[in-house]
């Protein structure tokens, strides 16, 4: 579920159903099957594949009214367990397509997405995107599972101007490459949390320094599945190993503790 405000929201995967009085009612929307939807700045945005023609393209609309419209197109790969993971910061946006390695990806501009070249495309592996600002962007990067670069390992990559360009950080993630960077949140420009197995354990670890090193920042139960920050110093952890567990941070990353109901 996501909301834009405390009447707009959406409830997605695979339909779609939105509502704009704060959830009294709900009405669904035909669009296809929809892979990711985030809000921002007064619109929302969705991956949508489109069963009819087997086509996956993004749908927008206003956020305080149904009115889809299409606004770009992606590739969906060949692989076995295609996925979308879709960034939004203000006007900015950012979609990258992942089936097993990088596929495709979309940049918002302007108010409609336009093809655009990830990082990690070609490295063998996929991509986590997180973005502080509309211009600091942040990718995870499997390397070296389905080919690509050798040996195996999990990389930061930095943008500083919206995803033109990037450049990476020194100092691979540690741990499982295969458990690591499976979520990936960007508070501040060079900071990046994310999760990783090591030690026969699952952490929350975290670089302050564009990845010059990575640090313990709490030991967690089972795997991360949703990192995010609703300001630079406030987050908030889900992991789930057969039970989803809350954490929250108040001071960047830097320490975390569950939160009970």
């Amino acid at each position: 579920m996501r909301f834009a405000d405390p009447q707009d929201g959406w409830a997605y995967g695979p339909e779609l159903w939105s509502t704009h009085d704060g959830g009294l009612h709900w009405n669904q929307i035909d669009l296809g099957s929809v892979w990711s939807l985030e809000a921002s700045d007064g619109d929302v945005h969705a991956v949508i594949l489109q069963q009819t023609t087997n086509t996956l393209v993004m749908e927008s609309s206003p956020a305080n009214r149904d009115a889809w419209t299409t606004t770009g197109s992606l590739h969906s790969g060949a692989g076995p367990v295609p996925s979308a993971d879709l960034v939004l910061q203000g006007q900015s946006g950012w979609v990258v397509v992942n089936d097993r390695t990088v596929v495709d990806g979309d940049r918002l501009t302007a108010g409609r997405w336009a093809s655009w070249i990830p990082a990690c495309t070609g490295t063998g592996g996929f991509a986590a995107l997180s973005a502080s600002s509309g211009s600091s962007l942040v990718a995870l990067c499997q390397q070296g599972i389905w080919g690509g670069l050798q040996p195996p390992a999990v990389r930061a990559y930095f943008s500083n101007n919206g995803g033109q360009t990037f450049y990476g950080g020194s100092a691979p993630l540690p741990g499982d490459v295969n458990q690591t960077g499976n979520a990936v949140a960007s508070p501040a420009p060079g900071v990046i949390v994310t999760d990783t197995y090591v030690n026969k354990q699952y952490e929350l670890i975290e670089t302050f320094n564009h990845a010059g090193s990575w640090v313990p920042v709490a030991t967690v139960s089972g795997q991360a599945t949703y990192l995010g920050f609703t300001s630079s110093s406030q987050g908030v952890a889900i992991t789930s190993n057969g039970k989803n567990v809350m954490l929250m941070t108040f001071d960047g990353g830097r320490h975390w503790a569950p939160v009970t109901f």
